[in-house]
């Protein structure tokens, strides 16, 4: 029996003692955390209440929806799971993999988390900072990867160029960290590249509803990323790949990540070996051309850069090494005023931007008095 076959049998089969009572509120996706939620405890995590086999709902014989509950919301992807490590009460993410699916995941995890280039600040992958084995009585073949728990990039919504030029540097730094190490990305798209929001949020944030607390009584109290400056991480390595040099030329066959539009996968030349490093580029050029040039005012400054990052021949996009050099002189011309400006959205409501900048300005009046930089830097 091949491993996904027996990983979909027992599923199947755990998903058969479930009554139809508790079937109605947990999704068959849940199941599997609900049988391992004992053991993780016992390993040192506590997952949410949803999640503990003796869980009934909060709403029940009450006049309240399931979604006004915090018991409520479901995990939104089935193989990540949210959990609170029960020794430190930090909150991380736990990943579920199967061991037919690891590729080199679990190397390139553990070889950029160990102690010397886990302390390197140029190192932006994110950490592996557990491995867990599951039992063989509870599931075969599979592992959880206990990381910690990481926001999307724009929430909360970048708030000046400044703020967003540190995004930049951090994530081209990171990329040309994985190159030195001649480990190539393979997906570094927009969902992806993810942040560490512990400064920002000191007191907490709820994992799902990550607009309220993590008690779900309020709203969680947050920074702004210039008083506050988070650090920015590459994830999920499931398409990464280690090259040895003494392997000869560094190619592999074309695989999609998240950008579809990689120009070396397209038409005939889909069928064709290329190197991935120039496919790095290429995507993190879009990605950046996608989220905050096409959609936001004031980043023209860009322009020349992803647009090389961008071009159809990889042979003629700039290394990582280049694009360094060359963003870190971008940045250094830009001015403090530039560098203090609003972002302002290209599907900003208009009549609303009065308001916005009134804020903005009092903002910045705040952060000069205080001698903040313009620059919010790791």
């Amino acid at each position: 029996m091949s491993p996904s076959q027996q990983v979909l049998d027992e599923v199947l089969e755990l998903e058969k003692t479930w009554n139809d009572k508790d079937t109605q509120q947990r999704l068959p996706i849940e199941h599997f955390w609900v049988k391992l939620q004992p053991w993780l405890a016992s390993r040192g995590y506590m997952l949410r209440p949803r999640y503990h086999p003796e869980w009934i709902p909060s709403w029940r014989g009450t006049n309240n929806f399931s979604f006004s509950c915090e018991d409520g919301h479901r995990i939104r992807r089935s193989m990540l799971m949210d959990a609170i490590r029960i020794e430190t009460g930090e909150l991380v993410a736990i990943k579920r993999v199967y061991h037919y699916k690891l590729s080199q995941e679990f190397d390139i995890g553990k070889f950029f988390s160990n102690d010397v280039l886990a302390s390197d600040p140029q190192n932006h992958c994110v950490p592996v900072q557990q491995i867990l084995e599951v039992p063989t009585h509870l599931y075969n073949n599979v592992s959880l990867i206990v990381m910690p728990y990481l926001r999307c990039i724009d929430d909360p919504l970048f708030l000046t160029i400044g703020e967003a030029v540190e995004f930049f540097r951090q994530v081209i730094e990171g990329v040309q960290f994985m190159h030195k190490h001649n480990i190539a990305h393979r997906d570094c798209n927009y969902s992806n590249i993810m942040m560490d929001a512990r400064e920002l949020y000191p007191d907490g944030f709820h994992p799902i509803r990550t607009d309220l607390n993590p008690s779900y009584t309020r709203s969680a109290k947050h920074y702004t990323r210039t008083e506050r400056p988070p650090k920015y991480y590459l994830t999920d390595f499931g398409l990464s790949h280690l090259y040895d040099p003494k392997d000869g030329p560094r190619i592999a066959e074309p695989i999609y990540g998240g950008d579809k539009s990689v120009p070396e996968y397209e038409g005939e030349r889909y069928f064709e070996e290329s190197d991935p490093f120039p496919v790095d580029i290429y995507t993190l050029g879009n990605m950046i051309k996608t989220e905050f040039l096409d959609n936001k005012y004031g980043f023209d400054f860009m322009d020349p850069l992803i647009a090389d990052m961008r071009q159809d021949d990889p042979s003629k996009r700039p290394t990582i090494d280049v694009v360094v050099c060359r963003f870190d002189s971008i940045r250094r011309s830009l001015r403090i005023s530039q560098l203090r400006s609003r972002i302002v959205s290209r599907d900003e409501i208009r009549g609303t931007g009065w308001f916005f900048d009134l804020i903005h300005f009092f903002r910045t009046l705040r952060f000069i008095l205080l001698r903040i930089p313009p620059v919010p830097l790791v």
